[in-house]
């Protein structure tokens, strides 16, 4: 009797570490730890990159944009840029409400759409993305809706938007679409910020995260509603690449979320960060920017002590993630952490450009002079570890 309960005993500790050891694992590379606890693969990363003495290397390779002449190189307010198998361009301009298609070497091709309510017309197009079978599909925030095209700019369908403020637009190659969507609450400083998987018809099919609304603030006044952007304070991160995987974060504390495709959490992406305070001169930079909106109401702008760790999130072609940091006031620095598709943290770069696009080993980019003339460039570009 004593023998078989021993057994017994023995057996369930055997259980319990062998469950132990899949529900918490730990791998070392370098100085990141890799941890898996109960099914979420945790990477911690240093404060310092892999590769600390990596450097960017690009160069412009093509500029399109005109001050004036032919209408068809004049953008106006330019929102979007996808790139199609043939390398042929697609800028979607919300202030001239069309797309403009040029070539790989800037030719101009053809555009389409025009301002309206009607099908296939806009009001206020932002967002744009292409999906494997090169069909164009373009979120209109004013009409609230929903366009589809052939890259030849034939309009094919459309379905409007039925909650919510649409803001930002993917695809992944299985054609499923993802938006972030403002939801409102009792009051206009209760919104949030809800990120779904849709199909191509518009039908919800899963919710992956829901942000609080926190970089804008509602003031009333008298009979009226202002609403001011507040620079420090944390707002929701996120992107998609094409396997579908959700990138989220809300930029309070430098931790990354990974959700696959079907909204599970399989990976926190971690790293070592030291917050940046908010300076004097950082709120009076502030209140001179926006001073004509705020006039008497600077004073019921609460700052932060500090600011949040990141302001936006890319994917490029290799599903290297990009998080651009918040550094100085506002984001007139791009100063960027990359990682790799495991979670590892390979490089911090300062470039001059905000990468738009990462396509076939290119950068593409919606730059103004200074002069204010808006442009569309290309680069190439290449590590130098």
């Amino acid at each position: 009797m004593r023998s078989r309960k021993n057994r017994f005993t023995l057996s369930l500790a055997v259980m319990v570490m062998v469950a132990l050891l899949f529900s918490c694992s730990k791998k070392q590379i370098g100085n990141i730890q890799i941890t898996k606890e109960n099914g979420v693969t945790i990477v911690s990363n240093p404060a310092q990159p892999l590769y600390p003495n990596a450097k960017l290397v690009y160069e412009e390779e093509l500029s399109i944009g005109e001050e004036e002449g032919d209408s068809n190189y004049v953008f106006y307010r330019p929102a979007n840029i996808v790139v199609d198998s043939e390398e042929h361009i697609y800028l979607l301009d919300s202030g001239n409400n069309r797309v403009q298609v040029f070539d790989a070497a800037g030719k101009f091709l053809y555009s389409f759409g025009k301002k309206g309510q009607g099908p296939g017309e806009f009001m206020m197009a932002y967002s744009m993305v292409l999906s494997g079978d090169e069909k164009l599909y373009i979120l209109d925030l004013q009409n609230r809706r929903m366009s589809v095209f052939q890259k030849n700019g034939k309009y094919l369908q459309g379905f409007d938007i039925k909650e919510g403020s649409p803001q930002f637009l993917f695809i992944d190659e299985n054609e499923n679409l993802f938006m972030g969507k403002i939801l409102r609450g009792k009051t206009p400083n209760d919104q949030k910020i809800s990120i779904g998987k849709y199909d191509i018809n518009g039908n919800l099919l899963l919710t992956f995260k829901e942000f609080a609304m926190n970089s804008i603030k509602f003031i009333r006044s008298g009979k009226s509603v202002t609403a001011i952007p507040i620079m420090f304070n944390p707002s929701a991160a996120w992107t998609v690449d094409n396997r579908g995987n959700v990138y989220s974060g809300l930029g309070d504390q430098y931790v990354v979320d990974v959700q696959s495709a079907d909204s599970m959490v399989v990976k926190q992406i971690k790293r070592n960060w030291q917050p940046i305070p908010v300076t004097s001169e950082d709120k009076n930079k502030y209140n001179e920017r926006f001073k004509s909106q705020l006039s008497s109401m600077i004073k019921e702008i609460e700052f932060r002590n500090t600011k949040p760790a990141f302001s936006r999130f890319t994917i490029d072609d290799q599903n290297n993630l990009w998080v651009k940091l918040y550094t100085e006031f506002g984001f007139e620095e791009n100063r960027c952490d990359v990682f790799d598709p495991e979670g590892k943290y390979l490089y911090q770069v300062e470039i001059s450009i905000r990468p738009d696009l990462f396509k076939n080993g290119k950068i593409y980019t919606i730059e103004r002079t200074e002069e204010g003339i808006a442009m569309v460039k290309r680069y190439g570009y290449h590590w130098e570890k």
